[in-house]
C-alpha cells in the first residue's frame, strides 16, 4: 500500500521530493509519505485514492489524506493571521504549516499533543490554533480537550477542531463550551487551502464553523416534534449556511437571495426556536446547537418517531 501510495505521487503530484516515516504509536503502525507536489487530489476523481482507502481499511486500517492544492496568491489577497498547528503526525503538521505559509498565514508553533498546545498558546498568544481531534497519549478526544482548555484559559484565542470524521456530539461538546471563537471541520477540508483560511478568519473574527457534513445531516433530519420541524425548507437551508459559519451577506450570495430577505428568515428561525432577544449567549451559535442537538437525537438508536410508533392491541 506504501508502494501504491508512492506510485500516485510519481503519477499525478510532480512532486521532486518525497519523504517517507514509519512510526509505532502503541499497538499502531504509522506510515507517513509527504511529498512537494501539487496537492490538491480528491477521492473518486482519479486519484485511486478511493481503491487505497478500501484496501487500507480491509486489513483494519485508517487512511488520512492532507493532499491540500498548493495555491498562488497575490500579496492583495494574503490574511495576515498568527497560528499553532497541533497534530501528533509531524508531516501533516509541517506540509499544513508550508501551505498556510503560502497563503499569508503566519505559523508560531508546531506541536504533537494537548500539553505542549496550551503551553505554546500561551507563551505566543496567537491568533488561532488548529487542533487535530486525536492526540497521544490515548488518540481519542485529547484535542478536544486541549482545546477546551485553551478556549477557557486564553478566550481570545480561536481555535479550529481538525477531525477524520465528524461527531456531532463533539461538535456540540465544543460549541457548547465556547460559543464564539470555535470551529470543527473535517481534515479533507485544508485540501481547499483558501476556504480553509476563510473558516480560520471567521472564527478569528468571533464567528462560529460546522463541518457541511453536519449541514448535510440536517437537511435529511425526519419532520418529527421537534422545533427544527417549523422551519421552512428555506429557512433550513438559511440555518444550514449559519452552521457553517456565514454572514447574513454570504448566505444571501450563496442562495441567490436579497440580504434584507436574508435577515428576515433569520429572524423568522431565531422566533421559531424560541430564542429569546435578550439571550445573554450569541443567538445564531443557540440555533446552530438546536440544530446539532436534533442530529444527536435522531442519530440515537433508541429514537423512534412518533410516526413509527404504535402500541401493541
Amino acid at each position: 500500500m506504501a508502494s501504491e501510495a508512492l506510485t500516485n505521487v510519481v503519477k499525478h503530484a510532480n512532486a521532486t521530493d518525497v519523504a517517507v516515516s514509519v512510526q509505532r504509536r502503541g499497538a499502531r503502525l504509522v506510515v507517513a509519505i509527504d511529498d512537494d507536489g501539487i496537492g490538491g487530489a480528491l477521492e473518486g476523481q482519479g486519484s485511486s485514492l478511493r481503491g487505497l482507502r478500501d484496501r487500507v481499511e480491509a486489513v483494519g486500517g485508517e487512511l488520512e489524506i492532507a493532499s491540500v492544492a498548493r495555491v498562488r496568491h497575490s500579496p492583495a489577497s494574503r490574511v495576515h493571521m498568527r497560528v499553532i498547528l497541533a497534530d501528533d503526525a509531524s508531516m501533516i503538521r509541517h506540509g499544513l504549516a508550508r501551505l498556510l505559509g503560502e497563503a499569508g498565514v503566519e505559523v508560531v508553533a508546531q506541536v504533537g499533543d494537548g500539553e505542549s498546545l496550551v503551553a505554546e498558546v500561551g507563551r505566543h498568544r496567537p491568533d488561532a490554533a488548529v487542533v487535530d481531534i486525536r492526540m497521544p497519549p490515548t488518540f481519542t478526544i485529547e484535542g478536544l480537550v486541549a482545546a477546551r482548555q485553551v478556549r477557557a484559559d486564553y478566550p481570545e484565542v480561536a481555535v479550529m477542531i481538525l477531525s477524520q470524521h465528524v461527531d456531532s456530539h463533539y461538535a456540540s461538546e465544543l460549541l457548547g463550551s465556547a460559543q464564539q471563537g470555535v470551529g470543527y471541520l473535517l481534515k479533507d477540508r485544508v485540501v481547499d487551502v483558501e476556504e480553509f483560511v476563510d473558516a480560520l478568519g471567521r472564527i478569528h473574527g468571533g464567528g462560529t464553523v460546522v463541518d457541511r457534513t453536519l449541514v448535510d445531516d440536517l437537511l435529511r433530519l425526519p419532520r418529527v416534534r421537534h422545533p427544527l420541524a417549523r422551519l421552512t425548507a428555506r429557512e433550513h437551508e438559511v440555518l444550514a449556511l449559519m452552521a457553517e459559519g456565514r454572514t447574513d451577506k454570504g448566505i444571501a450570495a450563496a442562495l441567490f437571495l436579497s440580504p434584507k430577505t436574508v435577515e428576515a428568515h433569520v429572524g423568522s428561525i431565531l422566533r421559531k426556536l424560541d430564542l429569546p432577544a435578550d439571550a445573554t449567549g450569541n443567538r445564531r451559535v443557540l440555533a446552530v446547537l438546536a440544530f446539532l442537538g436534533a442530529i444527536e437525537q435522531f442519530a440515537d438508536p433508541g429514537f423512534r418517531s412518533p410516526r413509527s410508533s404504535s402500541s401493541s392491541p
